[in-house]
């Protein structure tokens, strides 16, 4: 069973818990599309393309629209060193970790 541990630090910070959580849980969403078993795990862009027909412009698009532009500089600056796979994976989590229907439903329908 895996585990995920919130820093005490957070215990005050209600809004930042749930962004924590959300981000993390879109992790697991990116895993479950690849199959839990397995210990790699694959992007919420590839989902869509290979099963919504939409085009890589088309969800690029999307979570650029949906990533915070408080924190886009920063996402950029953290995931520069990842490779394309990761990057991908972070870029997915940053831009919808406050969209907490969708990951619940991503959930629900993936895992």
């Amino acid at each position: 069973m895996s585990r995920l541990c919130l820093s005490q630090g957070l215990s005050d910070e209600p809004g930042i818990q749930l962004d924590v959580l959300t981000h993390e849980a879109i992790h697991v969403v990116q895993d479950c599309l690849d199959g839990l078993e397995k210990p790699s795990s694959s992007t919420i862009s590839l989902m869509l393309q290979a099963q919504g027909g939409f085009s890589p412009e088309h969800v690029d698009r999307f979570f650029a629209h949906h990533i915070d532009r408080s924190t886009a500089e920063h996402v950029l600056t953290v995931t520069q060193v990842l490779g394309p796979l990761q990057r991908q994976s972070e870029v997915e989590a940053y831009a919808i970790q406050s969209q907490t229907g969708m990951v619940e439903s991503l959930l629900v329908r993936h895992c």
